[in-house]
């Protein structure tokens, strides 16, 4: 590209973060969370396999009895479109905004 050249750029989600897995959306009980834990959809939380390693997990849904939470990444499974505009080279960053 040149300078003040724009071009679109599509990304499929296997070149992304991968594709969505439903088997990574899980029910949790309520009472395997802290006590003073108040969960709310949208909200982050950590967990830790048996094998020590952290997974991130964002809770989708609030019940009474349960929770249920996504180790999902949130674009996991989604097509990524870029709108690219070269202002300049050397001297600085240029920006890159999702479309």
């Amino acid at each position: 590209m040149a300078v003040g050249e724009s071009k679109s750029v599509r990304i499929e989600p296997d070149e992304a973060y991968g594709p969505r897995h439903e088997q990574l959306v899980q029910q949790v009980p309520r009472s395997a969370l802290p006590d003073d834990l108040e969960p709310q959809v949208g909200m982050g939380l950590q967990s830790q396999s048996p094998d020590g390693q952290v997974m991130m997990l964002t809770v989708t849904a609030v019940e009474d009895e349960n929770i249920t939470v996504d180790a999902n990444h949130p674009l996991a499974g989604q097509v990524l479109n870029f709108d690219i505009e070269l202002v300049s080279i050397g001297g600085g960053a240029g920006i890159i905004l999702p479309t």
